[in-house]
């Protein structure tokens, strides 16, 4: 057969990738249809330590739903950082701060800001 290319037969790398990819977000499903459940199920708690015993096992649920899409945090809550506009909000009157206090976690995957963690100043201004 001269004139003819043979094909070449090309791995199953990106069956295998979307495959474990759809796995991923099966999984992340559950995790986060749990959550709802056990947030459904947060209204009707009427003791301190049902309420708290629902939103750790709301909190353990979406943290193995956002490891699934790789999601994570920016900053913890009460860590001291220098201010970087690309990842914290900052809602303050004056300028921002050299130096905030997070107040709130932001959220980034892949190193892209989902995101912005919500910071304050790190130390209060001193009164003139």
């Amino acid at each position: 057969m001269a004139g003819k290319t043979a094909r070449k037969r090309r791995p199953q790398v990106a069956g295998l990738a979307t495959t474990l990819a759809e796995a991923s977000w099966t999984q992340a499903d559950r995790a986060l249809a749990q959550a709802i459940a056990d947030f459904s199920e947060l209204a009707g708690a009427h003791t301190p330590a049902k309420r708290k015993a629902l939103l750790a096992l709301i909190a353990q649920s979406l943290q193995r739903a956002a490891r699934r899409r790789g999601l994570e945090r920016i900053g913890a809550e009460g860590e001291i950082a220098a201010f970087d506009a690309s990842l914290h909000e900052f809602s303050g009157k004056a300028r921002a701060p050299k130096e905030v206090r997070i107040l709130v976690a932001g959220v980034a995957r892949g190193g892209v800001v989902l995101v912005k963690a919500r910071v304050a100043p790190a130390r209060p201004r001193a009164r003139a």
